[in-house]
């Protein structure tokens, strides 16, 4: 595979395990969606073999398989609606 843009690497990985979708990412990078897929396999390929333990957290929340929250985004989810209803009902 031929690389184009080896500079937009580190922008990349940034991108995707802040939970960007390849279409996303092909739209902030100007990257073609091919490009961009193919830079998710290799990235997908990497934590896999170096961090698999993040992985196996990782990569069902990147595919939003997994749409569960974490109990401490949950926590924080319950505080800011009950904020939020407060809020409006003072209004």
């Amino acid at each position: 595979m031929r690389m184009q843009y080896l500079e937009l690497w580190g922008d990349f990985a940034k991108l995707r395990l802040a939970g960007k979708s390849t279409n996303e990412i092909s739209e902030i990078t100007g990257l073609s969606i091919k490009a961009s897929t193919g830079r998710a396999r290799i990235l997908d390929k990497l934590i896999a073999e170096q961090f698999p333990a993040l992985y196996q957290w990782w990569k069902p929340h990147q595919d939003y398989i997994d749409r569960r929250l974490s109990p401490q985004v949950e926590n924080e989810y319950q505080y800011f609606t009950n904020w939020l209803k407060q809020l409006i009902e003072q209004s």
